[in-house]
């Protein structure tokens, strides 16, 4: 460690005399490692970083499109691929008014979402207050209740604790309030404010089978691939279509059906446009790591009388290698705090940049930052770029001919 300091200030010395190499060499790998940085960090919370569910990789959505009460009830009931089924409605505007006793009573509108009561057990997740939504409060005689986010509750709720038991009226309707959600959930969409029960009536024959208002999501059975729960559900759907629904469907009815990766199926058209981004700014580093490589290379060619003395006064190769090294490891250095300062920059940029209705559900999109994740990935591009584009510089300026 004593023997690597001293390297170290040594080639903090030997930059210091010559301040334009050491200025567009940082400048250089700064500008490439804060674009990877900031794409990186973007990559990691969309694309890379499991969802906040229990057992995420089982998640999976059915379908790519509405689906009714009367498909949902055919996949629970006939389906051995899925170890639960739950279903989520389209966000819509309501009109709310808050019962007293909240210091803002008057009317507001909020986005609610229609869900099945077993979706936050099969997402794994509880209430910050209260209870969630059971399968029994989706009856058609269940009473009236509903379940709010963390952000309506603080916002029009005055945070109180004493929330629950409370009432809203919602559209004109009278719904007890159940539970508030913790902070991070933010299923199907950031801006659903209350979540409340799909009532599912059998006796409804036209409302049953025929309104498309569900969207699926299921939990595989053990041992059950995706695949395997995609030709099982295709099969189930079309012999609803022949059999069940009121007028015979189409011939090839549910042959488009689909079962994704409940990550892939949020983030949708996002991971090709991330991938396509990172994939240029990777280009770009290669791009700078190649200008900093010639730059060390025209500042070895003219320390050849300085290398050639050193290596007569007995510094082996070795030690003239790890020496020129050393140099671009303290370039790396500055250029990882400049990048990273980059990133910040780039990363508040593209979050204020991103339209709210291309993020909308995305999953990490709303909180798009820099964290430990990204700091620790700057600092290996950095090391790595640093000693990539000395590397080679140094094994050629260390082959010295002492005659």
């Amino acid at each position: 460690m004593p023997n690597a300091l001293a390297t170290l200030r040594h080639a903090w010395r030997a930059l210091r005399r010559t301040p334009g190499y050491l200025t567009a060499a940082v400048l250089t790998l700064a500008l490439g490692i804060g674009a990877t940085t900031a794409l990186f960090g973007v990559v990691d919370r969309v694309l890379l970083r499991p969802l906040p569910y229990r057992e995420p990789a089982r998640l999976v959505r059915v379908w790519d499109r509405g689906v009714s009460d009367g498909l949902l009830d055919a996949i629970r009931t006939r389906s051995t691929g899925y170890a639960d089924v739950a279903a989520f409605g389209y966000a819509g505007d309501a009109t709310v008014v808050a019962a007293t006793g909240f210091g803002r009573p008057a009317p507001s509108r909020a986005r609610t979402s229609a869900v099945t009561g077993n979706l936050f057990d099969l997402l794994g997740v509880r209430a910050a207050l209260g209870r969630t939504l059971r399968p029994d409060d989706g009856r058609p005689s269940a009473a009236h209740v509903v379940v709010l986010s963390d952000a309506y509750w603080r916002e029009r709720m005055g945070a109180d604790p004493r929330v629950v038991g409370r009432s809203v009226t919602i559209d004109g309707e009278r719904h007890e309030i159940v539970g508030v959600m913790p902070p991070a959930f933010r299923f199907p969409s950031a801006t659903v404010a209350i979540w409340m029960p799909v009532r599912i009536d059998p006796a409804d024959v036209v409302g049953y089978w025929w309104n498309w208002r569900l969207n699926v999501i299921a939990r595989l059975a053990p041992g059950t691939t995706a695949g395997r729960a995609e030709a099982e559900t295709r099969a189930i759907v079309g012999r609803a279509g022949e059999h069940d629904f009121p007028q015979r469907m189409q011939a090839g009815f549910g042959r488009d059906l689909r079962v994704l990766p409940l990550q892939a199926a949020l983030v949708g058209g996002a991971r090709a446009t991330l991938v396509l981004l990172f994939g240029g700014v990777a280009v770009m580093l290669v791009v700078a790591v190649v200008n900093a490589t010639g730059l060390a290379l025209v500042r070895a060619a003219g320390r050849a009388r300085e290398l050639t003395v050193r290596a007569a006064v007995g510094a082996g190769r070795a030690r003239l290698v790890a020496q020129l090294v050393a140099e671009g490891v303290v370039v790396a250095g500055i250029a990882a705090m400049l990048g990273a300062a980059l990133a910040w920059a780039l990363t508040r940029a593209l979050a204020a940049a991103i339209p709210a209705t291309l993020t909308d559900g995305v999953p990490g999109a709303e909180a798009l930052g820099l964290d430990a994740r990204a700091l620790a990935f700057a600092c290996a591009v950095a090391l790595t770029a640093g000693v990539g584009a000395a590397l080679l510089p140094a094994l050629r300026a260390s082959r010295v001919d002492l005659r």
